[in-house]
């Protein structure tokens, strides 16, 4: 190809080279975005049962490496974090709920066996214990389930996955 100089100072070669770079960009984020779409959309559908990543992908038919990919372009977080914000905000749903389950059960039917861990993780998601917002819960009953959101919309850097 004949490398002609334009009134930018960049040539042609150097234009065409930078649009394939551009163009060759776009479609895996596109394609990253459809793969954790598909994914989230396995996990709420299963959100009542408590499963690992891989077997999520194995369903989804992702393989586990590109959903990781795909989540820290689309979301800046991998999927073991989605999940766990998801299971998090289940058992903020249930505790909000008219249900008469204990914490300890909630926990645990959502895979939180080690329960210092998840207090320390749902006080760090939303700002609060489980047991104060069991609390609010019977001070507000009017309270509704439904404006608890699935996963915050702003993500720190902190919560990524090392």
């Amino acid at each position: 190809m004949k490398s002609t100089s334009t009134s930018t100072g960049t040539s042609t070669a150097e234009r065409c080279s930078h649009d394939r770079n551009s163009a060759g960009k776009t479609r895996p984020v596109e394609r990253y975005q459809r793969i954790v779409e598909h994914f989230e959309e396995i996990a709420r559908a299963n959100r009542n049962q408590y499963f690992h990543v891989a077997d999520l992908s194995r369903i989804a038919g992702i393989n586990q490496r590109t959903l990781s990919r795909a989540f820290r372009e689309v979301h800046g977080v991998g999927p073991y974090r989605y999940l766990q914000y998801l299971r998090l905000s289940e058992v903020k749903r249930l505790l909000l709920s008219a249900e008469d389950r204990t914490i300890t059960q909630v926990a645990m039917q959502y895979g939180f066996r080690e329960l210092g861990k998840f207090g320390v993780l749902y006080r760090k998601l939303f700002g609060e214990s489980p047991s104060e917002t069991r609390r609010r819960k019977q001070s507000a009953q009017a309270c509704s389930p439904y404006d608890v959101s699935l996963v915050p919309s702003e993500v720190e850097e902190s919560h990524s996955e090392s």
